[in-house]
């Protein structure tokens, strides 16, 4: 199931600082896999650093900027659609670092980029376990290290999809089926009857 590039647009704008605190590590990182369970990316760029100390707040998002592709936006690849996580351990390794064990249910992944993209569906659910590590500053829970790929649910990459469809279609409406956007909607739709086929495995293991 190939998936055709999506037209997301992300507008970089000059971020204000980390937005988010917390007094627990787990209450911390709860927050932004909520974020990414529900298909927005934003905290991340305020929140995402890497172990050699590099930012993202640059905002970069592909891998041609030569750092991995932290940044998201749901639909795209690569990732994990998972239908829903949960936090099974919080170990403190000391008063401004704890590690936090996420287990997530997956169903599909999303490989490739661009107009190689496509959904692959587990043969069977998997729980996945993955290791985060939380930084404390003087105000609270506030930097997380990421994990390798983002894992976003499975009603967001849905959405996400069906709202390229609206846009396609509106775009046909006002211009025309010109530059091949009749093509581009049709991916999108077969795009949509792929996710649908999966609907029945997200709804039966969606209970947290």
């Amino acid at each position: 199931m190939n998936l055709c590039r999506f037209a997301l647009l992300a507008i970089i704008a000059v971020w204000p600082g980390p937005i988010l605190a917390a007094d627990r590590p787990e209450a911390f990182l709860s927050t932004i896999l909520a974020h990414d369970f529900d298909g927005d990316p934003e905290p991340r760029f305020d929140h995402v650093f890497y172990p050699d100390g590099r930012y993202i707040a640059d905002g970069c998002v592909h891998e041609e900027c030569g750092e991995r592709r932290e940044i998201f936006y749901a639909g795209d690849g690569p990732l994990r659609i998972i239908a829903h996580w949960r936090v099974i351990d919080v170990r403190m390794e000391s008063k401004t670092r704890a590690v936090v064990t996420v287990r997530d249910r997956v169903i599909a992944t999303v490989k490739g980029h661009n107009w190689e993209r496509r959904i692959v569906p587990l043969p069977e659910p998997q729980d996945e376990d993955m290791i985060y590590r939380v930084w404390k500053r003087k105000s609270g829970w506030k930097w997380v290290e990421p994990p390798p790929i983002p894992r976003v649910g499975f009603w967001a990459v849905r959405k996400a999809v069906a709202d390229n469809i609206s846009r396609e279609s509106e775009l046909i409406a006002e211009f025309g089926p010109g530059d091949g956007r009749e093509d581009i909607r049709s991916q999108y739709q077969a795009e949509l009857a792929a996710l649908d086929a999966l609907r029945p495995v997200a709804e039966a293991n969606s209970a947290r």
